[in-house]
């Protein structure tokens, strides 16, 4: 399903918005929903939540996100910079322990088997806005991603 479609069925623009949301982008090229935060028609949490559903798994805003130190030990950098990609924690799933892991592509799966292949743990993805990766990537790890090099969201 397409980003309009989801904020317009969630009742949270206006076909009139996303119209004109659509005319801006085709003009300056950029991503429909910063745009529409742009625009004050949605908000970044709104943005979040529907990027989330557009991908079909939990969106987070890493930026206030707490990281499990032990976690950030468990993906070497290379493998970050690589896959643009942020340990943030584990849970237990049936059992298991898995690594949570914020990406801007969670549709991407030769990361997400690279990553469960190094880390020896499954990895359960969940979506932030690749820019907010950047930032924190950066805080943690010290790598700098330019913001072009993202190939999703």
């Amino acid at each position: 399903m397409r980003l309009g479609e989801i904020l317009t069925e969630a009742g949270l623009i206006t076909k009139t918005e996303l119209n004109f949301a659509l005319k801006d982008q085709s003009f300056s090229y950029g991503r429909l929903g910063q745009i529409l935060v742009r625009y004050k028609f949605i908000n970044e949490a709104e943005l979040i939540a529907a990027l989330a559903k557009q991908c079909g798994v939990y969106g987070i805003d890493i930026l206030h996100e707490a990281v499990d130190k032990e976690a950030l030990q468990v993906i070497p950098k290379d493998l970050i910079k690589k896959h643009r990609v942020m340990p943030i924690g584990f849970e237990i799933e049936d059992g298991n322990k898995k690594l949570i892991v914020a990406v801007s592509n969670p549709k991407d799966l030769g990361a997400i088997d690279e990553i469960a292949f190094v880390s020896g743990y499954g990895v359960c993805p969940v979506f932030a806005k690749r820019e907010d990766l950047a930032v924190v990537i950066r805080h943690y790890h010290n790598i700098i991603i330019p913001a072009n090099l993202y190939r999703f969201a």
